[in-house]
């Protein structure tokens, strides 16, 4: 149903690249796994983002992007975050596909968008992603990254 696609890790890798450039944390603090609320929501509002943008191509995008959401929902309970739980559900139940519209109220306080870009690489392109990431860690390896993706496309 998802195929994996080299140039969308790609695209994914540098909106990844924008937000950590500009972004306020510390570079050497953890991001959240992949496998996380945030990673979740995170992934979640980059989707239904694409959904948004060009419904043509990613309209099944809404589906997964809200499929995060329950996940991301479904974990914050498991480990004992109701309130965040509530936020993310609050959330996941003010989105809405209208014609080729996505609707979206503001986006739970644990999405990071670097993150969501991340999670979407990976996704997209069977991106590495053990350990931990950071701001500092991105930027060294952002180059081996891209490069990983050539490897795909041709491969």
């Amino acid at each position: 149903m998802f195929d994996k696609c080299a140039d969308c890790a790609k695209k994914h890798l540098r909106a990844a690249l924008a937000y950590v450039l500009e972004s306020k944390r510390d570079g050497d603090a953890p991001w959240s796994a992949t496998a996380s609320v945030a990673g979740y929501a995170s992934q979640a509002v980059v989707l239904l983002g694409e959904a948004g943008a060009c419904p043509a191509l990613y309209a099944r995008h809404f589906d997964l992007g809200v499929g995060c959401l329950v996940k991301a929902e479904d974990l914050a309970v498991q480990i004992g975050f109701p309130k965040l739980a509530d936020e993310i559900r609050v959330f996941r139940l003010g989105v809405a596909f209208e014609g080729d519209v996505v609707k979206m109220p503001m986006p739970p306080s644990c999405v990071d968008m670097a993150l969501g870009h991340w999670c979407e690489a990976a996704r997209e392109g069977e991106v590495e992603v053990n350990g931990v990431m950071t701001n500092n860690i991105f930027l060294k390896r952002f180059n081996e990254l891209m490069e990983a993706q050539d490897g795909k496309e041709e491969g």
